[in-house]
């Protein structure tokens, strides 16, 4: 692939590329996006499976169970779950308000426990959001699916 202009600057990095998939032409939110989602489906399953011990155990057990860590992983897998619709909006660049919502509760430390990707990754997302050429994006994209 040849350049007419060797001194016209590259694509800005946080774009994707020409031959990708079509909800990541020209989507900034793709990196972090991706990054929250895969962090979110494995948190999610993670507490999936605390979840269900919990709940064997307090079937076995009645006297002994505590509810306290059954409510704070039952929130923990809420939480995960608004992220990965918050990633999934914000790759497909559908849906602003779940986008922002996502990325929201991303920033949370206690609901997301791999708190290292979710606060930077989610601060980035809110970052992208506001600029007013991915909120136009947005609206094009919603209007076309409408």
């Amino acid at each position: 692939m040849t350049r007419d202009d060797p001194y016209t600057p590259p694509k800005a990095s946080g774009e994707g590329a020409s031959g990708g998939p079509s909800f990541l032409r020209g989507n900034p939110l793709w990196l972090p996006a991706i990054v929250l989602l895969l962090q979110s489906l494995i948190t999610f399953a993670v507490c999936l499976q605390v979840v269900a011990v919990l709940v064997e155990l307090s079937w076995r057990r009645p006297e002994d169970s505590d509810f306290v860590p059954l409510a704070i992983f039952a929130a923990s897998l809420i939480g995960q779950v608004a992220v990965i619709v918050g990633s999934v909006s914000a790759l497909r660049m559908k849906c602003y308000s779940a986008a922002w919502w996502g990325a929201v509760v991303a920033c949370i430390p206690l609901l997301t426990p791999c708190c290292v990707f979710g606060i930077p990754f989610g601060m980035w997302i809110i970052l992208e959001l506001r600029r007013e050429d991915v909120q136009r994006k947005f609206a094009e994209r919603k209007g076309d699916a409408g």
